[in-house]
């Protein structure tokens, strides 16, 4: 795929996963060397792309995401949606599947819930 092809795929797949009931924020996927360069091109006002990680794998598209959830569903029906939303998004593409790699990063907590 070529580089704006993966940044147009990424940013469809984050505004699908974005739209996921219980999906509070995406954090950027990967080491703490591209979230630190990711937060540097924020402070410095430059848009570092999506924080969808998208790939071209030896037999299909690699997908990684990062994801902070409100509580308000189980993590297990959250990653679920997201995976459908992940593999939908690429079936519209025409793109097999070759790996989704996601990870809950943070839990926010609900409001109202009792924080002892």
């Amino acid at each position: 795929m070529r580089a704006s092809d993966v940044e147009q795929l990424a940013g469809r797949i984050h505004a699908a996963v974005s739209a996921v009931a219980g999906v509070e924020r995406i954090y950027g996927a990967g080491g703490l060397a591209s979230t630190v360069v990711r937060a540097g091109a924020a402070a410095l006002g430059v848009d570092a792309g999506s924080p969808v990680r998208v790939a071209d794998g030896e037999s299909g598209t690699r997908v990684d995401v990062s994801l902070g959830v409100d509580g308000s569903l189980s993590a297990a029906d959250v990653l679920q949606a997201v995976r459908a939303a992940i593999d939908g998004v690429l079936a519209s593409e025409g793109l097999v599947t070759e790996r989704v790699t996601l990870t809950i990063a943070h839990v926010h907590p609900r409001e109202g819930a009792d924080r002892s």
